[in-house]
Formats: structure tokens, C-alpha cells, sequence
């Protein structure tokens, strides 16, 4: 017998194995990086296109209360103060769509009572022209 005649060449065959698998997982870690980054990307510029959505409803609102302030003599305090808000560059996008929401209800109101106010003069105008002497509301009396 012949000295290292008994060595399988088999067993001398190195595993790679270990250093691919590391590989794939560094492989699969950058893809999920770059996968990451532009899925962040693709927030930024949502939230950017929602925020210039915002902005134009702040500013086509506050240019609307200017408007009813030239329209309404009587209230344009009100509709200057609400345009002012809009327009303070102190004041958050988010804060200001805030007070849009309740700007809203408060100029729905604000309709409601006028509307009520020119059916009352009409009301009046008209019993005034048939004669009618007093307060329509109290029945002439």
C-alpha cells in the first residue's frame, strides 16, 4: 500500500455554498433597498401633487372670500378675516385646510340667513305695496 493511497480525492472537494448563499442574501438585501427608496420616491412626489392640490383650494377659497367681501358689504369683515387666515404664510397647509372645513359650515350659514333676510324684505315689500300697514311677521299689527 502506497502512502496517501488511501485518501478519498472526494473529501478534498471544497463547499462554496456557504459564500453564494451569502451573496443572494446581499443580492436580495439591495434589491429590497432599491425597492424601499423608490417606493419612498413615489410617496414624496403623492404627497407633494396632494399638497399643490391643497394649496389650490386655499387659494381659490381665499380669492373667494375676497370676492364675497366686495359682494356683501356687511359681512366683509367676516370674509376678510377668513381670507386673511388663508393667505397668513405662518399658518400650516394642514391648518388652513382646517379652517376651509369650518369656514364651510359657517358660510353655509351664513347663506341661510341671508337668504332668510331677503325673503323677509321681500315679504315686507310686498305687504307694503298691498296696502297692508304694521309688521307682516305679527300679522299687520
Amino acid at each position: 500500500m502506497l502512502l496517501g493511497s488511501t485518501i478519498d480525492p472526494r473529501l478534498i472537494v471544497q463547499d462554496y455554498s456557504g459564500i453564494a448563499k451569502a451573496g443572494e442574501t446581499q443580492g436580495q438585501m439591495y434589491a429590497q433597498l432599491g425597492k424601499d427608496i423608490g417606493g419612498a420616491i413615489s410617496n414624496v412626489s403623492q404627497m407633494s401633487q396632494q399638497n399643490k392640490q391643497m394649496q389650490g383650494q386655499v387659494d381659490a377659497a381665499s380669492k373667494g372670500y375676497e370676492s364675497l367681501a366686495k359682494a356683501f358689504p356687511d359681512q366683509a369683515e367676516f370674509f376678510s378675516t377668513q381670507a386673511q387666515g388663508l393667505n397668513d404664510p405662518n399658518t400650516s397647509l394642514a391648518e388652513k385646510i382646517g379652517a376651509l372645513s369650518s369656514g364651510s359650515n359657517m358660510f353655509g350659514s351664513f347663506l341661510q340667513m341671508n337668504a332668510a333676510e331677503q325673503a323677509r324684505r321681500l315679504a315686507m315689500m310686498r305687504f307694503e305695496s298691498s296696502g297692508g300697514g304694521g309688521d307682516p311677521s305679527r300679522g299687520g299689527q
